[in-house]
């Protein structure tokens, strides 16, 4: 009952939270045992926001130390379809205890349950795959081996694609790929187990690099992030792929195949972009201008009369930002200050964030209730609050995203009229950033490599 209680919360919360939508390549099977395989970027968030999404129920597991609790806390956990899962950071000792925790995700799977496993059995906020661990390719092929009847298992690969994880009203998309069969491998591992196992594990690793947008080298991340808006509006790209979060997600897709290919191809063009979108990055931040002018979509120069329009605008819209900030905006924005200043690992900051909040409102939520009831002159008010509450969440990420575009553009006039040669010097690095996009793409387009449609 927790667990789809929860669902239906965290579905308003990560909407908050995230721009999310998922794309199925195959639609998950019902009634047969399923293992969900994604890439791990952000901590709490990415279990969740999958178990959320998805339409079957999913068994799902978290550190093991989270289970030292009272028992209450150890009802809740159960309740909400969580497993323990122990790392050698909580002790050798309690390694073992996994033994319980594996025989248990064997047994559920002969159930005909849904799992949902971290192949990469770390959480690290890149923008790639790492190299996979052999402890799911353990699990499933035990099922095969404990079952009289050779249950098969269907393992779908899952792409978390987050433009930008830790931030407030970013983008997420969740692809589903073409699952992996037990079935397939079972022939070869009769003659040889670890052979097997190694070839399972290569190929789910394949499949999940082939729908997550992966850069290879750690030297080219920073690189990667300042391009994101570049890339999803970049000329190039217009008209190839379809319009929406999915364009930007092939768009972006592409953009990182053709990083890698230029990495070993070109090295000098890649790392003469690298240092052009540093100075860029420098560029912007001096001017207190947000990153995403780099965006296609923004012009170069709006006239006075667009930006006094979409200000208008902007200000119509204000009552609306208003009764959603002092309604619970305010109390993300607590939690996002008291989670910056407690979390150290980057991976972490948004679920703490993402928690604090959701906690938080509830609280403050039942305290507006009780206020306008006691105080109202009539319970109308008390049903408008109820209602409107939670839907003035879903206005502070556009609001807050259109505030940033609009004040950048009218800083780079600002900056056009006062500083003239530093904001040629800025276009000059664009104009030769957009180029180097162009022929990387172009490069990338006329090789084939496998895995990048």
């Amino acid at each position: 009952m927790l667990y789809y209680v929860l669902k239906i919360l965290y579905q308003l919360f990560y909407r908050t939270y995230y721009k999310v939508e998922i794309r199925y390549e195959a639609e998950i099977a019902t009634g047969v045992p399923v293992v969900l395989a994604p890439n791990h970027v952000n901590a709490f968030i990415d279990p969740t926001i999958i178990a959320t999404w998805i339409r079957r129920k999913v068994r799902f597991f978290a550190r093991g130390d989270v289970f030292r609790t009272s028992a209450f806390g150890r009802w809740a956990l159960e309740s909400m379809n969580i497993s323990p899962i122990y790392r050698i950071q909580e002790g050798y000792a309690d390694l073992k205890k996994n033994d319980a925790t594996f025989e248990e995700s064997k047994q559920r799977l002969l159930r005909g349950e849904a799992l949902l496993i971290f192949p990469e059995a770390v959480c690290e906020q890149v923008p790639k795959v790492r190299k996979l661990k052999k402890g799911l390719a353990r699990i499933v092929f035990g099922v095969y081996e404990e079952s009289a009847l050779r249950r098969n298992v269907l393992i779908y690969p899952v792409g978390l694609n987050y433009w930008e994880p830790a931030r407030f009203g970013s983008k997420l998309l969740i692809v589903v790929g073409n699952p992996l069969s037990l079935e397939d491998y079972t022939a070869r591992y009769k003659e040889n187990k670890a052979d097997t196992l190694r070839q399972f594990t290569a190929d789910l690793e394949k499949a999940m690099k082939a729908i997550t947008i992966c850069v290879e080298e750690e030297t080219l991340y920073p690189v990667y992030q300042r391009l994101i808006s570049r890339v999803s509006g970049h000329p190039v790209n217009k008209g190839k792929w379809e319009r929406g979060m999915y364009g930007e997600y092939r768009g972006l897709m592409e953009f990182s195949g053709a990083l890698n290919h230029g990495f070993v191809s070109d090295p000098e063009m890649v790392s003469a972009l690298a240092e052009e979108t540093r100075e860029m990055a420098e560029g912007l931040n001096k001017g207190n201008i947000n990153r995403h002018w780099m965006s296609g979509s923004h012009q170069e120069n709006p006239s006075v009369s667009h930006l006094l329009f979409c200000s208008l605008l902007l200000v119509l819209s204000l009552p609306f930002f208003l009764f959603g900030w002092f309604s619970g905006g305010m109390v993300f924005d607590f939690a996002y200050r008291r989670a910056k200043k407690k979390v150290r690992k980057i991976e972490f900051h948004a679920s703490v964030h993402a928690m604090m909040g959701m906690l938080f409102w509830f609280a403050y939520y039942a305290i507006g209730i009780t206020l306008i009831a006691v105080l109202a002159p009539h319970y109308i008010w008390s049903l408008l609050y109820v209602v409107a509450a939670p839907i003035s969440l879903l206005t502070m990420a556009p609001f807050l995203n259109a505030w940033r575009s609009i004040s950048s553009a009218w800083k780079l006039r600002r900056l056009l009229r006062s500083k003239h040669a530093e904001a040629e010097r800025i276009r000059g690095l664009r104009e030769k950033i957009t180029g180097r996009i162009a022929s990387l793409i172009n490069a990338y387009r006329n090789v084939q490599i496998p895995g990048r449609n």
